[in-house]
């Protein structure tokens, strides 16, 4: 049987942005819009520092809206861990003085976007990137990438690289070349901190990727990346990263 193919679509105006999931270019499975107009009217027109800063946070709720009727026609374990890396981000980000939690819930839920173009290994990575970069979203892109590589160097990938050559040598080009932010570093921190069933220990997350993928002579080089970016903003916020992630405790320990 053929499967589905899934296409999430972004648009923004200077007023409104909308979100929408088409299965296979025909059906359309949600269709949100979110129009600042109401705010604007006050005004006599549109103020350009209210709207870049309505959209970052409009984008943050429609996006959820959308993937969840989407959910509900196609359910995977792909949302609900997106969810969580994206509440995980919000919630450390909110703690550190100098990030934004809006854009790291939003780049959080965007970071695994390449799997609506299917089941796939590291292709999803490509196709995350490429999927933002046709709406000019430059840092969500590098993230659908860098989130997969706390290690610079595709080497120590731990999944296939179900993609053509060139692809693939242009995503080492691109890791070995990509300049690092607190918020690549954010999202590779909450991508091993959420599983589908919510927050989870970074212990508990290691054994659970590598009860599915196997080991990999990378494996504990990057363990110990991950333990290091969590020790980076334990010191940013000024406690653990624990303290911020509701249940994961008792998820850790279902």
């Amino acid at each position: 049987m053929k499967k589905d193919i899934l296409t999430l679509g972004i648009e923004s105006s200077c007023d409104e942005t909308s979100v929408s999931v088409v299965k296979n270019g025909r059906e359309i499975l949600s269709n949100i819009i979110d129009t600042q107009i109401p705010i604007h009217e006050k005004y006599g027109g549109v103020v350009p520092e209210i709207a870049s800063r309505n959209h970052i946070e409009a984008i943050s709720r429609v996006t959820k809206k959308a993937l969840e009727e989407a959910n509900k026609a196609n359910p995977g374990p792909w949302y609900d861990h997106s969810k969580y890396v994206a509440l995980a981000c919000q919630n450390i980000a909110s703690r550190c003085q100098d990030m934004d939690e809006d854009l790291a819930y939003v780049y959080g839920i965007l970071h695994d976007i390449g799997r609506y173009a299917g089941v796939t290994s590291e292709k999803h990575l490509i196709d995350g990137y490429r999927y933002c970069v046709e709406r000019g979203w430059k840092k969500a892109a590098q993230i659908c990438i860098s989130h997969a590589f706390m290690i610079k160097d595709i080497s120590t990938s731990i999944g296939i690289f179900d993609m053509p050559i060139e692809d693939k040598e242009f995503m080492a080009r691109y890791v070995k070349e990509a300049v690092y932010d607190d918020y690549d570093y954010l999202v590779q921190l909450c991508d091993a901190l959420a599983l589908p069933t919510g927050f989870c220990l970074l212990e508990k997350r290691f054994v659970d990727v590598t009860i599915r993928y196997g080991t990999h002579p990378a494996t504990i080089e990057r363990w110990k990346a991950i333990l290091g970016i969590k020790e980076h903003f334990e010191k940013k916020m000024g406690c653990s990263i624990y303290d911020c992630l509701p249940g994961v405790i008792e998820n850790s320990f279902r």
